[in-house]
């Protein structure tokens, strides 16, 4: 099911597999859908898309710059440019954002809450030093 729901960068556009996704046993759910697609993320593109869920629907650039090796998470840069590449994050000027509010969901509901507390507090702790150091 590697190619039921793909970005086609030429078009510009999702393109799916409406016979075939009508056949898994996951049903038609885009959120079941989107979570199979990210169990099969490697880890670094996971971990940065889970970061910037954290953060909410668009991240300034210099947020990145500031969370980039939080928790042992780095290359934060080319990981995003590899997930626009994949049509799961855009940038739009100096913000990157979710391609669409259901991705950032999807990578939400995928990570848990526990997970999710514990980056909330050390992004925001990490960016709170940041900027009081200048």
């Amino acid at each position: 099911d590697d190619y039921l729901l793909r970005y086609d960068m030429g078009h510009r556009r999702w393109i799916w597999d409406c016979t075939a996704i009508s056949m898994l046993p996951i049903g038609n759910s885009v959120a079941k859908l989107l979570a199979s697609k990210l169990s099969k993320i490697e880890e670094e593109y996971l971990d940065c898309m889970i970061l910037l869920s954290c953060i909410g629907t668009r991240v300034n650039q210099i947020i990145v710059d500031m969370i980039d090796g939080l928790n042992g998470i780095t290359g934060l840069v080319s990981s995003i440019d590899m997930l626009v590449e994949e049509g799961l994050l855009e940038k739009e000027g100096s913000f990157i954002k979710f391609r669409h509010d259901s991705i950032m969901q999807a990578v939400h509901d995928f990570t848990p809450e526990s997970n999710i507390s514990r980056l909330h507090l050390d992004i925001g702790s990490k960016i709170i030093a940041q900027v009081t150091s200048f």
